[in-house]
């Protein structure tokens, strides 16, 4: 760019009005700015570098600012999008708390319409610039009591016949979840209006709409087992039996939620969302989306609240471009439409259907892009994503960047193919020293960096914290570890490194702090080409909340293969069953790099492989493992995973080390498992880790 001729052009909401984007007669609204810009690169002879500097502002807009490779036709054109100051990007529209009346109780109605007065479609209530609480029924996560049904039996192959299911759109659920939309009533069908059930199987979580419930029409399941109890609620611990009574569920969301693929409900939690009767705490929101009534709940003073609804599901849109940057700018306040009205239906990484399709929502979205930076940027209450990118993604650079409170992925790149294609490989990208907390609060099955089919790629100094389901997943191949010399693979000289993984998989199981999928070996040419070396991934009391099943530190899935795992460290952080375990909380950061452990205490490590296809190829050496027997009698099933993975003689491990609290407690079997998976065996002690490992 340095070459290009460059004009600049400047932008500054509180200009008196609309100039022409000189210094002296500033635009003042983003879209005439961006219009500007478009015209000027579409007009250029020769590589143009277009610059809107923006000063500092709230800038809020009503349609999706799109950007074209025939807006950039001359090749090595830019444009640059730089914030001059605190610059917010957002589809907000303020509500006036005027428009809200009191029903005489902490509850506030306002109708939003549209022109020709049909309800205004959205999903999302902002208040004060953050997002509002959707009403629900209870809380989702079971370290907070949220209710949780165990399923009788699962699902058959073909996804019938299960005992929940007993006609086509029905459901059983627990009465007490339901008793707020059921009151008085003692009979009858009584009709629901936009009531969604929320309901996680395997790695699959679905929203479907609730239209009915039949109160003549009921059942009871039984406590077989204080150990196996079906049912836990807030406060009380297990309980006894309980009526279900039955559902019924909007046809077409109910063929693509109950039947994709047969996987099972057993032992997941569900909960109920969006009806009038949940709004009974504070800053929480119905839409009644066939009248257009918001109900708002406040024992405050609605006067001082800010209202806002978002009316874009995209901030940006960018198709066959090569070379634009984001540069300061903060972006919050879009939608997710598909929520809105259809429900959703989330595969393995979000996949809608199952291997259909991802959400398309998000604050930059763009599909086949070359030259795309994003720096310094805030990503912070949106609707879907973040950065969002399919088709063939080349020289894509994130970095240095904040995402908060993101419903699904912070960074997607590419969908899945289960062999290299040229229309969809990714080429160097580069995601470095983000800074991720608070996401897939919506899209449970969201890994918080999702990256497909890949070559040259560096994920590097990454903070991960609190996201549903895994940290990083890289990849997607089911096919076989190894394929014939000369055939383009999946994922080709990527490096994980450095990274800080924490509080994962909280929602979701059968995922990891590092995630990677599948064969990138030729047969005959076995040397490494990828790595993943540095990174912390630390257990904590939250991981696998949902269900405490394969969740794994680092976790090599099926037929992954020439990835090289060295000199990271994995942490499981205590339950809250020693004090000892609290020094692990005094780790400076440059200690430790990401981590998140499992309740139970079986699969402590990197490996867990799923399928037919085992992971080969592989070499993990040099690793740090921090567990805790916490004086349980199954220490054996502890350091399972070094035994089933580490020692088979397709990978090779070699120097890792295992600190464990309590080593002089371990059973012998179990030190003979720590070694005959090539791994030293000791007490845990912080002070050595701090001076001899870092």
């Amino acid at each position: 760019m340095a070459n290009n001729a460059e004009k600049i052009l400047y932008l500054d909401q509180n200009a008196a009005s609309c100039g022409d984007g000189t210094k002296e007669a500033p635009f003042s609204c983003l879209p005439c700015a961006f219009s500007k810009a478009k015209e000027l690169l579409r007009e250029a002879n020769l590589p143009t570098h277009v610059i809107i500097d923006i000063a500092e502002g709230d800038y809020r807009i009503g349609e999706t600012l799109t950007l074209t490779g025939e807006d950039m036709p001359i090749s090595g054109s830019h444009l640059t999008l730089q914030a001059n100051g605190c610059v917010t990007v957002s589809s907000l529209e303020d509500i006036p708390a005027k428009a809200f009346t009191s029903t005489g109780a902490p509850i506030h109605t306002a109708t939003l319409l549209n022109a020709d007065g049909t309800p205004r479609r959205f999903r999302y209530l902002y208040t004060n610039g953050r997002l509002a609480t959707l009403a629900l029924s209870g809380a989702p996560k079971v370290e907070e009591g949220a209710t949780r049904q165990r399923f009788e039996r699962d699902f058959d192959a073909k996804g019938r016949e299960g005992a929940n299911v007993k006609a086509e759109c029905k459901m059983y659920l627990d009465r007490r979840l339901l008793a707020p939309l059921i009151g008085d009533k003692t009979d009858g069908i009584l009709p629901v209006t936009d009531a969604e059930l929320h309901t996680v199987a395997e790695w699959d979580y679905n929203i479907i709409h609730i239209t009915a419930i039949d109160l003549d029409d009921t059942a009871v399941y039984e406590v077989k087992n204080p150990d196996d109890a079906w049912f836990i609620f807030k406060n009380e611990g297990v309980v006894a039996p309980e009526e279900h009574v039955a559902v019924y569920l909007k046809p077409d969301e109910y063929a693509r939620f109950a039947f994709p693929g047969g996987f099972p409900f057993r032992g997941r939690h569900y909960f109920l969302q969006n009806a009038l009767a949940f709004v009974d705490s504070e800053n929480e929101y119905y839409r009644d989306g066939k009248s257009g009534v918001l109900s708002y709940y406040t024992e405050g003073d609605i006067t001082q609240t800010c209202f806002a609804i978002p009316r874009l599901a995209r901030l940006f849109s960018l198709e066959k471009i090569d070379g634009v940057t984001f540069d300061g700018l903060t972006f919050t306040g879009t939608d997710d439409y598909k929520l809105s009205e259809f429900g959703a239906t989330c595969g393995q990484a979000s996949c809608d259907g199952r291997f259909h399709d991802y959400p398309n929502a998000a604050a930059i979205y763009g599909h086949d892009c070359k030259h795309l930076t994003v720096k310094n940027c805030t990503f912070r209450d949106l609707g879907c994503e973040g950065i969002s990118l399919r088709g063939r993604v080349e020289d894509l650079t994130v970095k240095d960047c904040t995402f908060r409170r993101i419903p699904s992925s912070a960074i997607r790149v590419g969908a899945p193919t289960n062999r290299w294609d040229e229309t969809a490989g990714n080429l160097r990208v580069t995601v470095e020293n983000n800074d991720i907390d608070e996401v897939a609060t919506v899209y449970y099955t969201s890994p918080a960096i999702c990256m497909a089919s890949t070559k040259d790629a560096l994920l590097s100094h990454n903070t991960i914290t609190n996201c549903s389901y895994s940290g990083f997943s890289v990849g997607w191949h089911w096919d076989a570890t190894t394929v014939p010399r000369g055939e383009r693979v999946n994922i080709d000289n990527v490096e994980i490194s450095d990274n800080y993984v924490a509080s994962f998989c909280t929602e979701m199981c059968d995922g990891g702090g590092i995630y990677v999928l599948g064969g990138n070996a030729p047969n005959d040419y076995p040397e490494l080409f990828n790595f993943v070396k540095r990174n912390c991934v630390v257990y904590t009391k939250n991981t696998a909340n949902g269900n405490g099943n394969l969740v794994c530190g680092i976790y090599f899935d099926g037929s992954s293969s020439n990835w090289h795992a060295l000199d990271n460290v994995i942490v499981e952080q205590s339950l809250g069953a020693h004090e000892k375990d609290k020094e692990l909380d005094t780790l400076p950061a440059r200690y430790v790099a990401r981590m998140q452990a499992r309740r139970s205490g079986s699969y402590y490590c990197y490996t867990q492989h799923h399928g037919t296809i085992a992971p080969d190829h592989n070499v993990l050496w040099e690793n740090t493992y921090l567990l805790n027997a916490r004086g349980q009698n199954k220490e054996e099933e502890l350091f399972e995973a070094f035994h089933g993975y580490l020692c088979d003689d397709r990978n090779c491990t070699e120097r890792n080390t295992v600190f464990v609290h309590g080593w002089e407690s371990v059973p012998e079997v179990a030190k003979n498992v720590i070694a005959s998976a090539g791994c030293d065996g000791r007490k845990c002690s912080l002070d050595e880790l701090k001076e001899n490992r870092y």
